[in-house]
C-alpha cells in the first residue's frame, strides 16, 4: 500500500472519529436524561457489522464519512405521536433535549480546543514565509497594481479597510464575488531604505493561472527562493550545476533585479533579455535589452556582411546555429550605431512575450553612442566578441549564503526576510559586475557562474541521449512550472523558508471562528458562491495532504474540521442540532408543543435540501480534483 492510499484511509478515520465523539456526545447525555437510544452508527449504509449492548444496536457502516445515534421519538413510532412516547426524545422536557442537542457540537468545540493547545504545547507548526508575509513577490503584468507602479518587494498594510496578516485574504476575498478592494501598502526601495506609501481602490479581476472563479487584485506573496540542492543522480543534467550554487543558498538577485519570489525569477529568466554593462557619458550604467533572433532583425546589406563577416570569424562550427543579436547596430569597437527594426511587427510582441513588465533604468533603451564593455558579466573587447557572447542565453545569479538554519517564528518572519541580506554589499556587487572593480563575492553574497538555461525539450534531448529517466519525480518537479515548450529553467529545486507559527490556543482558537462567522455570513448575503466550500472528498484531500506534511499540520485540521462541525452544527436549521435546540427553546418559553405534523412541514424541505448541498459540493469537489 502507497503512502498516498494510507493517508487517504488515516484521513476517512479521522474524520470518522469526529463524528464519532459527536454522537458520542449525545448518547451520553441522552442515556443520563433516560432517553432510549436504539442504534449506534459509525458510518452510513450498509453495516458492516453490527453487535448490542445495553440494549442499544451498534453498527459499523461502509461509508465511514459520518454516523449518528437514533434516539427513541424522534419520529412517529406505530402512529403514536413523539411527545406522547415516554422514554422518546419529544417526551422529556424541553431542557434535556436541549443539553442532549448541545452537548454534540460542544464536544467537537472542546476537542478542537484541546488539540489547539496541545500544538501549542508542542512547540507550534511550520509554515510556508509565503503564508504570513505582507511582501509582495510579483505583480501580474495586467492588474491595476502593475499599472500603478507596484513591483515584487513592495508591501500591503491594508486590505478592504482591515490590516493586512497574508497572503490568504487576498484568495478569501477572490472566492467572494468582490468588485472593488481598496488597499494600502509602502513601495519600498530596500537599497535606500525608502518607503512611499499608497493607497488604491482596485477592481479585482480573473487572473491567469488561477483556479476559475476566483478574483485577484494580482498580487503573489514573496518567499525565500532557497536552493534545496541538486538530486544524486540527475543533478549534474541542470544547467545550474557548475555555476557554484550550493545548497541552502538563496538567490536575491538576477539580471538587475533583486529577488523577492521563485515565481519573480522564473518570469526573469524567462525574458530572453541580456545583461549589459555599458558606458555612457563617462559614467557607468547597466541595462537590460531584449535578446533576438538576428534573422528577426531588419538591416542593410552591408550591417548584414558585417555579421556574415563576425560569423566567419567565429569558425564553421556555428553553420547550423540560429544567431542571436540585440536590437541595436554595433560598430567593431562594440559602440551603439542606432536601433534596427523588426521585419515582421506582429515579432515585437512576440519576443516581448515574457517580458511582463518594465524596471525604469534597467529596461531603458541604448542610446547612440553608448559603449559596451561586458555581456552577462564577461568584458568584450569589440563588435565581435559582443556577437560571440550573445550566440547563448545567460542569466546572472547573486545568491546569499547566510541563512541561518534557526527556526523563526512567524512574527519575526518579514524583519528575517528584509534583514537577511545585506542590502548595500548587494548593491555594490551587482554595481561592479562587468567592471574592473567587479568581484565574485561581497561579504555572505556571491556573484555565480552564468547559467545558460535550457527548454523542456532540450532537457528531455540530453535526458534521453545520457539515457536518464525523464518522467523521474525529480524531473518532473524541476519542470512543473513549464508553460510551454519555449519555456526555460535553471534546473534548481527551490524551496521556501519554513517558520514556526504558534500562537496561543485562545487566538488560535478565535481566529478561527471568525473565519467560520465569516464564511457563514458571506453564503447568506450571497457574496461567496457554495461552489467554494468543500463536501466529504474535499475534506478527505485536505486531511490526506496534511498528513503528509506532518502530524501536527494533521492534526491543526483535524482541530479545524471540528470546530467547524461544532459551530454549523448550532445553527438554527431546523434538521441540525441548532434546530432542536429552537424548537426546545419555543416549547420552553411559550409553553405550547409544535405538532408532529409542523415538525414534519418544517424539516423535509430542509432535509432535501441539505441531499441536494451534499451531493453539490461532492461534484465541485470531484471537479475540482480532476
Amino acid at each position: 500500500m502507497n503512502f498516498d492510499m494510507l493517508h487517504i484511509i488515516l484521513a476517512m478515520l479521522g474524520l470518522s472519529f469526529l463524528v464519532f465523539i459527536h454522537e458520542l456526545g449525545h448518547y451520553i447525555v441522552a442515556r443520563r436524561v433516560g432517553m432510549r437510544v436504539e442504534v449506534f452508527s459509525i458510518g452510513f449504509g450498509k453495516p458492516i457489522y453490527t453487535w448490542m449492548r445495553d440494549g442499544v444496536k451498534w453498527q459499523v457502516c461502509y461509508l465511514l464519512f459520518g454516523g449518528y445515534v437514533k434516539i427513541s421519538g424522534m419520529e412517529k413510532e406505530a402512529g403514536v405521536e413523539p411527545y406522547l412516547i415516554k422514554d422518546g426524545f419529544y417526551g422529556k422536557r424541553p431542557w434535556d433535549r436541549i443539553k442532549v442537542a448541545v452537548v454534540g457540537p460542544l464536544v467537537n468545540i472542546v476537542f478542537a480546543l484541546l488539540v489547539f493547545t496541545a500544538i501549542w504545547m508542542l512547540g507550534g507548526r511550520e509554515k510556508r514565509f509565503e503564508e504570513f508575509t505582507n511582501i509582495i513577490g510579483w505583480v501580474d503584468s495586467k492588474s491595476e497594481l502593475m499599472q500603478k507602479g507596484v513591483k515584487p518587494g513592495d508591501t500591503i498594510t491594508e486590505y478592504g479597510g482591515k490590516k493586512f496578516t497574508g497572503f490568504k485574504e487576498l484568495i478569501s476575498g477572490g472566492v467572494a464575488e468582490g468588485n472593488t478592494i481598496d488597499i494600502q501598502g509602502d513601495k519600498v526601495d530596500y537599497f535606500t531604505n525608502q518607503k512611499i506609501p499608497y493607497q488604491y481602490n482596485l477592481q479585482s479581476y480573473q487572473m491567469r493561472g488561477v483556479l476559475k472563479g476566483i478574483k485577484t487584485i494580482g498580487a503573489v506573496p514573496a518567499n525565500f527562493v532557497i536552493f534545496d540542492g541538486f538530486d544524486p543522480k540527475l543533478g549534474k543534467y541542470s544547467p545550474a550545476f557548475n555555476s557554484g550554487i550550493q545548497k541552502g543558498d538563496r538567490v536575491v538577485w538576477a539580471n538587475g533585479e533583486a529577488v523577492f519570489s521563485a515565481l519573480e525569477l522564473s518570469k526573469i529568466v524567462n525574458r530572453g533579455d541580456v545583461f549589459l554593462t555599458i558606458e555612457r557619458d563617462g559614467k557607468i550604467i547597466h541595462v537590460r535589452v531584449p535578446r533576438d533572433s538576428l534573422s528577426d532583425l531588419q538591416m542593410d546589406a552591408s550591417q548584414r556582411n558585417e555579421f556574415l563577416d563576425w560569423k566567419r570569424a567565429l569558425g564553421t562550427n556555428i553553420s547550423g546555429e540560429p544567431l542571436f543579436f540585440i536590437p541595436y547596430e554595433i560598430d567593431v569597437l562594440g559602440t551603439v550605431k542606432g536601433k534596427f527594426s523588426y521585419i515582421d511587427s506582429d515579432l515585437v510582441d512576440e519576443t516581448t512575450k515574457f517580458r511582463d513588465y518594465m524596471v525604469p533604468g534597467l529596461d531603458n533603451p541604448l542610446e547612440v553612442g553608448d559603449h559596451i564593455i561586458a555581456v552577462n558579466g564577461q568584458f568584450v573587447k569589440n563588435g565581435l566578441e559582443i556577437f560571440k557572447e550573445l550566440r547563448t542565453n545567460k542569466i546572472n545569479l547573486v545568491v546569499d549564503r547566510n541563512q541561518t538554519s534557526l527556526k523563526i517564528l512567524w512574527t519575526d518572519s518579514n524583519k528575517a526576510f528584509v534583514e537577511g541580506v545585506n542590502w548595500s554589499d548587494l548593491k555594490e556587487l551587482t554595481d561592479n559586475i562587468g567592471t574592473v572593480n567587479s568581484t565574485p563575492a561581497k561579504g555572505n553574497l556571491f556573484l555565480l557562474e552564468p547559467i545558460e538555461p535550457k527548454t523542456l525539450e532540450q532537457y528531455k534531448a540530453v535526458s534521453q541521449q545520457e539515457k536518464v529517466d525523464f518522467e523521474s519525480q525529480v524531473i518532473r518537479s524541476l519542470t512543473q512550472t513549464v508553460k510551454s515548450p519555449e519555456y526555460l529553467f535553471v534546473g534548481a529545486a527551490i524551496v521556501d523558508k519554513l517558520v514556526v507559527y504558534n500562537p496561543p490556543p485562545l487566538q488560535l482558537f478565535k481566529d478561527v471562528v471568525v473565519e467560520i462567522w465569516q464564511t457563514v455570513s458571506s453564503l447568506v448575503s450571497g457574496s461567496l458562491s457554495p461552489k467554494w466550500l468543500s463536501g466529504p472528498v474535499g475534506i478527505v484531500k485536505v486531511v490526506q495532504q496534511s498528513l503528509g506534511i506532518g502530524y501536527k499540520e494533521a492534526l491543526y485540521w483535524m482541530a479545524l474540521i471540528s470546530l467547524n462541525l461544532g459551530i454549523i452544527n448550532l445553527l438554527p436549521i431546523p434538521v441540525l442540532d441548532g434546530g432542536h435546540i429552537c424548537f426546545s427553546l419555543y416549547e420552553w418559553i411559550t409553553g405550547r408543543r409544535i405538532s408532529s405534523k409542523m415538525l414534519e412541514k418544517i424539516i423535509l424541505p430542509f432535509v432535501v435540501l441539505m441531499i441536494v448541498f451534499f451531493v453539490y459540493v461532492t461534484f465541485q469537489d470531484i471537479s475540482r480534483l480532476f
